[in-house]
Formats: C-alpha cells, structure tokens, sequence
C-alpha cells in the first residue's frame, strides 16, 4: 500500500525568478535563513565600515570593505546559487521523506494490494458480521438500559464496540 506524501515541492525556476527579480527577499521562497543572512550581511558590513572608520582601525575598514565590494559584485548571483541549492535539498528531504513512509508501510502492512480484501474466506466475513451484531447489540443495550446518557458516554467508558 503506498502512502501520498502531501507535501508540496518547490521549484527551481520560480525560485530563480523570485531571486532574479527580488534578491534576497525572493530567496525567502527557498530558504528563510538565506533570506535574512543575505538581507543582514550587507547591513552588518556596513556597520562594521563606520565602526571602523570611527575607531581608525584600518584593518577593519578594509576588511569590511573588501567583503561589501566582493559581495556588490556577486550579490545576485550568491543569492540565485543558494536559491538553487535550498530548493534541491528541500525537495529532496520531502522525496526521501515519502520513500521511507512507502518503505516502512510495505514492510508492515496486514493487507499488501486491495485483491487481499477480497479473498477472504466467507467464514470470516460471516464471523467479523456476527462480532459488529454483537457489538451493536451490547451499545444497544446499554443505551436502553442509561437513557439519559449518549452514546459518547459509551464509548468514553467502554472505547470501541468489541
């Protein structure tokens, strides 16, 4: 019996075109932590360039500032690359996901294909009737024997009809 993983997958290429159009803030579509470390880091860079600017520290300023250049320069196209990478993964954890649901189903099922169902010899399917008849028979009883109370009652004390 095979399970249907509802789970949505994702797509590469409107995971590129959200990247294209928006950056980081389409990269949010495949990944949320790209999202804002690529929103954060241009942010954290230039703070670090006036605190080093204010400071005097050189080594700071230039460091800082070689990364925001580098980083000008490949902004896009990080931003696309990690798109691509987040949406694989993603689809990828959800298709593994949904083998080992089918896997584990398979080996663990009573019944391996709907024809099963209908083999049954016909004794058993006069034994399972006679044993809902005499479930049915004992809630029946019970609710003539508490009229006040619900059948939620019944099953809240007794749990299943067998």
């Amino acid at each position: 019996m095979n399970y249907i993983v509802v789970k949505q997958t994702k797509s590469a290429g409107v995971a590129i075109l959200l990247t294209l159009l928006l950056g980081p803030i389409g990269l949010f579509y495949a990944s949320v932590f790209g999202g804002l470390f690529m929103i954060l880091t241009p942010v954290i860079l230039t703070i670090l360039i006036i605190a080093g600017f204010l400071k005097g520290s050189i080594s700071l300023l230039l460091g800082s500032a070689s990364i925001l250049l580098f980083l000008s320069l490949f902004y896009w196209l990080i931003c696309i690359i990690w798109a691509v990478i987040s949406v694989n993964k993603y689809n990828n954890r959800i298709l593994k996901y949904a083998s080992q649901v089918n896997s584990y189903t398979q080996q663990n099922s009573t019944f391996h294909s709907f024809e099963s169902l209908y083999t049954l010899p016909v004794e058993k399917i006069e034994d399972q009737s006679l044993q809902l008849n005499q479930g049915l028979s004992k809630v029946e009883e019970w609710m003539n024997n508490n009229p006040t109370k619900s059948i939620n009652d019944y099953y809240r004390q007794f749990g299943n009809y067998f």
